[in-house]
């Protein structure tokens, strides 16, 4: 039995020279197609950091091209000045560039990419200049004298500008800055009652810079100030935020009850929640998953949240000193028998390599960022002189971690209380001490904040002699202003 289909295509000439012109004009079409996308010229279409800023927490940029590419010749003809180290993968007709390096701050990067051919090699791609820029190298700091006394300042090294951030009624007592520098959280109290007083009413703000960076939506005016935790039935001792921003922790007391005191987890929302864990000395990993806190029989690693690591117990600890950028490991100091305290490399898989011990506290070592080769740590020892006696002195080292070798750097009055900042490009470490010549080394052993300075050591040509195994050699510090606690931004 036949279908009226095939009845028609048997009898009906007209309906092939249908279908046969139907495949002609697709045909026809294609072609076309192809041809004009031949013609198209070969193009980068887009460069994802194109006339961007960006900082030391962007680590790829992409190139993209509108048609497939020779990858050799690609990757042969990408040239980035000034130098920045990296490595390259591709997925389909986007080439990524991954750092391996972290950027100079404060700079303008030049991307070139010449002599790309087609993945035919019948064209080359027209030359292509693209640029970004890095982020403003910049710092925070407090005010100690005259109308600047606990106040929140930002310096600006690039720009030359100092602002200061907070009403002069605030006195601060802590602060951390965001990830991407765009502003910076704060505890004060009103500076017009007693100190006592302010102290239990501590509240936790946060304040803009006005600084603007890849990432960040929406910038707001510099000194706009918001209130993150009033202190209406809590007050507000300490807190810390991890380094990507995540997750910011806060230790809490309730004014009518201290028994209802301890460690509360502060989200975007709003829903904010104890913890359930008692207060003291704590510190947030680099990732916001785990908390560093210091108890009676050492210091314990807690996840916060279901996907963290597990617990961790560091029996004889006595606190974080500072994570890697990764947070695989971490700088701790440990408590001996003989009475001594030893820094230690700790790597949370379950290594550990003690880097040196001290009679005295050790409460000041930071990762060099770039590469997390060597430490700089503040630190007081037992020398002896050239008459043979032992003396007590107080100086800045550097470490190198690989032979544990050591390099006193500069003469400190004293290291009780000192904070070390390195900027997250390497150039430049700061720190605060009372005010003196040069070398530090006639200040006063004692002093109070109010006359404390702030401190610049230059650092580049310093790496660079400690990788080609050779002394420090002459260290020149450079006096900023006076102030206490400096961080750079991030």
């Amino acid at each position: 039995m036949s279908t009226p289909f095939v009845r028609l295509r048997a009898q009906s000439p007209f309906f092939d020279r249908l279908i046969f012109g139907s495949i002609v004009v697709m045909t026809i079409a294609i072609a076309g197609l192809v041809y004009r996308s031949n013609q198209t010229p070969l193009k980068i279409s887009e460069f994802s950091w194109n006339k961007q800023k960006i900082g030391a927490w962007d680590r790829v940029f992409s190139l993209t091209f509108n048609r497939a590419v020779n990858p050799t010749t690609a990757e042969q003809g990408l040239n980035l000045q000034p130098p920045l180290n990296g490595k390259i993968s591709w997925s389909r007709n986007k080439l990524f560039y991954t750092l391996l390096e972290v950027p100079i701050y404060g700079i303008t990067y030049q991307v070139r990419l010449n002599n790309v051919k087609s993945a035919d090699h019948q064209k080359i791609i027209p030359s292509f200049v693209g640029f970004f820029t890095t982020s403003d190298r910049a710092f925070a700091y407090l005010g100690t004298i005259n109308q600047e006394k606990g106040r929140l300042i930002l310096y600006n090294i690039t720009q030359r500008e100092k602002t200061i951030l907070t009403p002069a009624d605030l006195s601060i007592t802590d602060f951390k800055i965001a990830p991407r520098g765009e502003k910076i959280f704060f505890l004060a109290y009103d500076s017009r009652g007693s100190r006592e007083v302010g102290n239990s009413r501590q509240q936790l703000y946060s304040v803009s810079t006005g600084l603007k960076s890849r990432g960040v939506a929406v910038v707001e005016p510099v000194g706009k100030l918001h209130i993150v935790l009033d202190s209406k039935q809590y007050t507000n001792i300490r807190f810390d935020l991890s380094r990507n921003g995540q997750t910011l922790i806060v230790e809490r007391e309730n004014l009518k009850n201290p028994a209802d005191a301890g460690l509360w987890l502060i989200t975007k929302e709003g829903n904010n929640k104890p913890l359930g864990i008692p207060g003291g000395q704590f510190k947030l990993t680099p990732n916001g998953q785990r908390i560093a806190l210091k108890q009676r029989e050492g210091v314990t690693m807690l996840p916060l949240f279901r996907e963290a690591l597990p617990a961790q117990v560091f029996p004889d600890y006595e606190g974080v000193l500072d994570f890697s950028r990764d947070g695989s490991q971490a700088l701790m100091v440990k408590s001996n028998n003989n009475y001594t305290r030893s820094l230690v490399l700790v790597n949370f898989q379950g290594t550990s390599k003690e880097l040196f011990r001290s009679f005295y506290p050790i409460t000041a070592c930071r990762f060099e960022p770039r590469q997390e080769r060597t430490i700089y740590c503040a630190k007081t020892d037992l020398l002896q002189s050239p008459t043979g006696q032992f003396q007590e002195a107080n100086y800045l080292s550097v470490f190198k971690l690989d032979t544990r070798q050591e390099f006193p750097l500069v003469s400190l009055p004293q290291t009780q209380g000192l904070q070390i900042s390195i900027s997250p490009d390497g150039v430049g470490l700061l720190f605060d001490q009372a005010i003196g010549n040069a070398n530090l080394a006639l200040v006063p052993r004692y002093f109070s904040v109010s006359n404390t300075t702030l401190w610049l050591l230059p650092l580049p040509d310093l790496e660079t002699r400690l990788k080609n195994n050779q002394p420090p050699g002459k260290v020149l510090l450079e006096q900023l202003y006076p102030g206490s606690k400096p961080l750079w931004l991030p």
